[in-house]
């Protein structure tokens, strides 16, 4: 929001991705949540490999700002940036 200067943005109109830059999509019917990050912490522990919580576990996680987004925004600063230089002339 700071480098937007205010611009609203939803986050709809951000996309959520794991570390490696793969997109965390919802693959259920009707965008159910399928559980994409719970998955990550519940991990096979022991020789019976029975599936168990890890609370240690850290998920690094990244908000994607799609380029047709972030042209919008660099447009309306590109707006404001004209407005305020035009208003020092009329001044």
């Amino acid at each position: 929001m700071k480098w937007s200067k205010g611009y609203t943005l939803a986050i709809e109109d951000l996309r959520l991705r794991f570390k490696d830059w793969v997109e965390l999509i919802p693959a259920g019917p009707d965008n159910e949540d399928v559980g994409a990050i719970s998955s990550k912490f519940f991990l096979p522990k022991g020789k019976s490999k029975t599936i168990q919580f890890n609370s240690n576990k850290v998920l690094e996680l990244y908000l994607e700002l799609p380029y047709d987004k972030h042209a919008e925004i660099l447009n309306y600063l590109d707006d404001m940036e004209d407005q305020f230089v035009g208003s020092r002339f009329i001044s």
